[in-house]
Formats: structure tokens, C-alpha cells, sequence
């Protein structure tokens, strides 16, 4: 006939849902502050596809360069890291993948990059696996300084001890 004769509802209690999923928004409203403001460059890429997946201000600084999240890292990888001897890196000798292949945080490693423009700049980096839900490697973080002021005071200052030397030796 059309008529309610009974009328069946439920109800959940969603307010500790709730609770954490707000929890959960500020700790990651945090966690992208202090990833922004550090004074280190840094990217995170997954693995195995090498997609780019989180990156902070500081690290396109130091490059000089758009690093679009999504993007495949092997696009970066040209000729434009160098050793200090001045040859360039091979594939295999990349931070990320050595922390990827061998499961550890690799030694801060000074590293001669040259940008797009063709300016030089030398960088200290270090690369440490990122490890997923299931123990594997499910990706790797890099970790970028621009330590260009610094290497060329360190040069400065050799070259001070260089001449000063030299005046030593020529004294009677």
C-alpha cells in the first residue's frame, strides 16, 4: 500500500576516524614545512621506476632547474655530474642507485655539477634507501648542498698557504 511499516538506519561512531584523519593532516602539514625550509636540497624518488615523487624548494635552488614531481629521474641524468678529477659519472656511480642496489646511506660525496646554463657548481651529496611497508626498497632520498662558497674559500685559503711558503723559502 505504500505505507512505512518499519524503518531500519544504522549509526557509526566516526569521531575517532575523524580524530586521527585530522592527526594525520597536521603531522603531514608539518613534515612539509620543516621538508621545505631545510637549508639542504632534497628528492625523493621511488623505486623501481626512478618517478619523483617529493622534492623541496632548496634541491631546485641548487639546480637551477623546474623539478617536476612525476618525473623520471633518468631525465636528470645527462652529463652534468662530474668527480672531481673531472670525468663524468656513470650511470652505476649515481648516489641513488648505489643507496638502491646496496641498501645503504651512502658517504657525503663532493660532486662537480654543471647546470643547464653552463655554470659550474660544486655540491656535497649523500643518498640513503628508502624502505617500504614490506621491508623492501621502495625508493631513495638524495640529500643536496651547495658547498661552492665553501670549496672556493678552501681553495683561497690554500693558495694562501702556497704563497706564503713560497715567501718562507726565498727568505735568507
Amino acid at each position: 500500500t505504500g505505507k512505512i511499516t518499519r524503518w531500519y538506519g544504522t549509526v557509526e561512531d566516526i569521531d575517532d576516524r575523524k580524530k586521527v584523519e585530522r592527526a594525520l593532516r597536521e603531522s603531514e602539514a608539518l613534515l612539509r614545512a620543516v621538508f621545505d625550509a631545510v637549508s639542504v636540497g632534497l628528492i625523493i624518488s621511488e623505486s623501481p621506476s626512478n618517478r619523483i615523487v617529493m622534492r623541496n624548494p632548496r634541491a631546485e635552488a641548487i639546480f637551477q632547474r623546474s623539478i617536476p614531481l612525476g618525473s623520471n629521474l633518468d631525465n636528470y641524468r645527462h652529463t652534468n655530474l662530474f668527480h672531481a678529477d673531472g670525468s663524468p659519472f656513470k650511470q652505476e656511480e649515481y648516489l641513488m642507485e648505489r643507496a638502491v642496489h646496496s641498501g645503504e646511506t651512502t658517504e657525503p660525496e663532493d660532486i662537480l655539477y654543471r647546470r643547464d646554463d653552463g655554470t659550474q657548481v660544486w655540491i656535497r651529496v649523500t643518498a640513503a634507501p628508502v624502505h617500504g611497508k614490506n621491508g623492501g626498497i621502495a625508493g631513495a632520498v638524495i640529500s643536496i648542498q651547495d658547498i661552492g662558497k665553501a670549496t672556493q674559500e678552501k681553495q683561497r685559503l690554500l693558495d694562501r698557504i702556497k704563497e706564503l711558503e713560497k715567501q718562507l723559502k726565498s727568505r735568507p
